[in-house]
């Protein structure tokens, strides 16, 4: 069996190099510049979550806020489904601070990505950069049915709480549309939660 199939790879394989005071100097010069980048993301962070209780828990370096929402009872939920149906993949409409985007990525070691319009997906993407969280990313866009069906299809598609806000919106028919580009998007299992159920 190759190494390309049995998956046990995480970086290409060192090069032996012959040491030098410049190689040396580099190295440090890169060490350093990655630490300050590490801090501002860090500090970037904080000011970012400075407005309150972030609408889904965000983790950064080892330390958790915490939601108003029972995010862990439906993260548990989720991950059931994701595991029945042999999910490799999920894409989260209307991610937040992208919770079960990162919980996939890293509990189940899917491939994740999230779509959110608000500006609290900065908040979990900089903890993810923080943390150097694989596997998982956040875009910032607002989605409608036309641009859903540009999208790839995923093994799940995730949608948590997002329907009645179109109904609001645009009405039923636009809805409808909607929640109809979703299922064009799934391979395996679409997870749709309206805001009471």
């Amino acid at each position: 069996m190759s190494l390309a199939q049995t998956g046990n790879f995480k970086a290409y394989p060192a090069r032996s190099k012959r040491p030098s005071i410049g190689r040396k100097i580099r190295a440090v010069w890169r060490r350093a510049r990655w630490s300050l980048a590490h801090g501002l993301i860090k500090s970037a962070f904080y000011v970012a979550k400075a407005g309150g209780r972030p609408y889904e828990p965000v983790e950064i370096g080892g330390r958790r806020f915490d939601n108003v929402r029972d995010s862990d009872g439906r993260w548990r939920a989720i991950a059931t489904v994701l595991k029945q149906f042999g999910v490799r993949n999920v894409l989260d409409v209307a991610s937040a601070e992208g919770w079960f985007v990162r919980r996939a990525a890293t509990d189940l070691h899917c491939f994740a990505a999230g779509i959110e319009a608000s500006d609290c997906m900065a908040v979990g993407e900089l903890s993810r950069l923080y943390d150097r969280a694989e596997r998982m990313a956040t875009i910032r866009s607002f989605v409608g049915p036309k641009d859903l069906l540009a999208l790839p299809k995923f093994d799940a598609v995730i949608c948590m709480s997002v329907v009645h806000h179109i109904i609001r919106a645009y009405g039923l028919a636009t809805a409808g549309e909607f929640v109809t580009a979703l299922v064009s998007r799934v391979n395996k299992v679409l997870i749709l939660r309206g805001r009471y159920g």
